[in-house]
């Protein structure tokens, strides 16, 4: 499993390499960077339990200490496995008043999500084609078929820190201290690249 996922961030790796090369021939900017233009993706560590803001497919910022789903993270089978999936994903929506701090949603379910839920006969043949055209339009795919939603990256809310530090409390989703949630808010907008591997 972890040779599958090393494979495909390293196709990640060389689409954003290119993308990066092709739009530095695009503008000359002397200015500096802020943090929110360095980043061009996420990389949520779940090994080591991190999440990474990359630029240039370098961490320039770690956020350590993020705790994932109750289920363990891998394919979720369903609306309320309180598994953290793996896969690529986009920043689909935010909400910076939500229960816990801030919460940053992710496009879940993806095109892979879908197509591996279609063949197993989970969805039906229109939430299916309803979460391939949210995608291929840049909105955020159905969060009400069988396959679940509202996964995010979030903070802690009124949760304890001690809960946090000690063990994956979430329903799937990747959680960060308030502080640290805050701090992300700066780094990132709708649309960033998330990869959970």
């Amino acid at each position: 499993m972890a040779t599958k996922y090393s494979l495909l961030l390293v196709v990640l790796l060389m689409f954003l390499g290119q993308s990066s090369a092709m739009a530095s021939g695009v503008s000359a900017s002397t200015s500096p960077m802020t943090d929110e233009e360095k980043i061009e993706w996420l990389w949520i560590d779940t090994l080591n339990h991190r999440v990474l803001l990359m630029h240039q497919n370098k961490p320039f910022k770690i956020f350590e200490g993020a705790a994932f789903g109750l289920g363990g993270i891998g394919r979720k089978h369903g609306r309320g496995d309180k598994v953290t999936p793996r896969g690529f994903y986009r920043i689909g929506w935010a909400n910076d008043h939500s229960k816990y701090r801030r919460f940053y949603g992710l496009s879940y379910p993806s095109i892979n999500d879908a197509n591996l839920a279609i063949v197993q006969k989970k969805i039906s043949m229109k939430e299916y084609q309803a979460i391939i055209e949210a995608h291929q339009n840049g909105k955020v795919p159905p969060q009400d078929t069988a396959l679940g939603g509202q996964v995010g990256i979030h903070g802690l809310g009124s949760k304890p820190l001690s809960v946090h530090q000690a063990l994956n409390w979430t329903f799937g989703c990747i959680a960060l201290t308030n502080q640290q949630i805050d701090e992300l808010s700066k780094n990132i907008k709708l649309g960033t690249f998330v990869f959970i591997g």
